[in-house]
């Protein structure tokens, strides 16, 4: 199984491993304290036949006195014996008011309001499984759709393969550059053309560590500007395996991932030169673009004091024949904003 999938299966049943258990224990708290419900319960008087006062201490260590009080009492002719543990003391003779089972007249109570918590957990234990049977379904609906999208790329490879279209050569691909904007306080990210001119630009517009961060988009082709509100970024790991920790953010309230998803956007990794990583972004089955992650622009390699080139993951080098920029700004902001290496 190629990693991407790899991935998306492992957070899907990571969920899964997690709801499943949490909605059973739901259920069986339900059933433990349905013995306590009492709403189907009727009032009864019974004569108190003995009283043992005693001393009980509560969690944070303070005595109160507590009354065991025995009594009997007759239903349909038939006796019964049951004691209370009262906070308030009564005298032999004196009657008092309980509540039973009319099915089981030995099942009592001494109040009527310990029924909500049978209700709460039953609640809790329903809306946890319409949730998990949710997740399940929506996360199968999402690996179909992302099989269908991996199909089409790879019948669109093929065809290019054999026929010779499809997938545009390297050398009429335009070269672009994807870099952090290096503002300390307000950090954003942009994409340069060969020549350094901006093209598309995430600029921050408001940081909040509280709260969603404001960005506006601008494509400096058009002169079209959006802006879009950015959450946090949140890190999540289910188990030892390479691909189980996933990092991602609220786009416009909606995970990246998801979005990018939604918009049938894949984006397949790979390792490049130099320990460089490399992607590869497609769109419904077509290629979008080849990026690989770098440390200076490749046109200026020869230049002085250009010789080093360290990995750098808010520095990509992008090759594409795409007019709209804005998806893959968006798919490299997202994987300069997470931990987050695959995701096809």
């Amino acid at each position: 199984m190629e990693a991407g999938r790899l991935f998306e299966k492992t957070r899907s049943w990571s969920k899964l491993l997690f709801f499943i258990p949490f909605t059973i224990a739901l259920f069986v708290f339900a059933v433990f304290f349905s013995p306590f419900l009492t709403k189907n319960y009727v009032e009864g008087e019974g004569i108190v036949t003995n009283v043992e006062k005693r001393t009980e201490y509560d969690a944070d260590n303070t005595a109160r006195t507590v009354y065991d009080t025995a009594f009997t009492y007759t239903i349909e002719g038939k006796d019964y014996d049951q004691t209370f543990s009262l906070n308030e003391q009564k005298a032999v003779g004196d009657k008092i008011t309980f509540y039973y089972d009319p099915q089981d007249p030995q099942k009592t109570s001494n109040s009527m309001n310990n029924a909500w918590l049978w209700l709460v957990f039953l609640g809790l234990g329903t809306v946890s499984a319409f949730f998990t049977v949710y997740t399940a379904v929506k996360d199968r609906k999402r690996q179909k759709q992302t099989d269908a999208l991996r199909a089409q790329k790879e019948e669109v490879e093929r065809n290019a393969t054999r026929e010779g279209f499809g997938i545009p050569d390297a050398s009429e691909l335009k070269e672009y550059y994807f870099r952090f904007d290096g503002h300390a306080f307000k950090p954003g990210y942009l994409i340069e053309d060969a020549f350094r001119s901006p093209v598309f630009e995430g600029k921050m517009l408001k940081n909040n560590p509280f709260a969603a961060k404001e960005y506006e988009f601008i494509n400096h082709r058009t002169g079209k500007s959006t802006v879009h509100k950015i959450g946090h970024t949140v890190t999540s790991s289910s188990g030892d395996s390479e691909f189980s920790t996933s990092s991602g953010f609220k786009f416009d309230g909606v995970n990246v991932w998801d979005y990018l998803h939604d918009q049938g956007i894949l984006i397949s990794s790979g390792m490049g030169g130099k320990l460089n990583m490399k992607y590869e972004i497609t769109r419904n089955g077509h290629l979008l673009a080849y990026v690989e992650m770098t440390g200076r622009y490749v046109h200026e390699d020869e230049a002085e004091g250009k010789k080093i080139n360290l990995p750098n993951r808010m520095f990509y080098r992008i090759r594409t024949d795409a007019e709209d920029l804005e998806p893959i700004f968006l798919a490299l902001f997202a994987i300069a904003e997470t931990d987050q290496l695959v995701y096809s």
